[in-house]
């Protein structure tokens, strides 16, 4: 699961990536309201297919009126 908070409005986009930084899926691109916010991934790539056990990174970019952040994070499939 992907926990995030917003402090307002913003568009946001999520995707999961293999650690040859090829992205695998996509979990979310659109705009959000502010508050808490849960993803899950069910550890598939884009056409469905289970991906194999290990490390992936997600890769989540924020951006409102005024800023612009990315933020990257590991997680494990197992």
């Amino acid at each position: 699961y992907i926990n995030y908070e917003l402090a307002e409005k913003a568009w946001v986009d999520i995707s999961v990536y293999n650690l040859m930084g090829q992205k695998i899926t996509e979990l979310y691109s659109g705009f959000q309201s502010e508050g808490s916010h849960v993803l899950s991934w069910n550890g598939s790539v884009s056409g469905g297919a289970q991906c194999i056990t290990g490390i992936y990174v997600y890769r989540m970019i924020v951006k409102n009126n005024t800023n612009q952040q990315l933020f990257t994070r590991k997680m494990i499939k197992r």
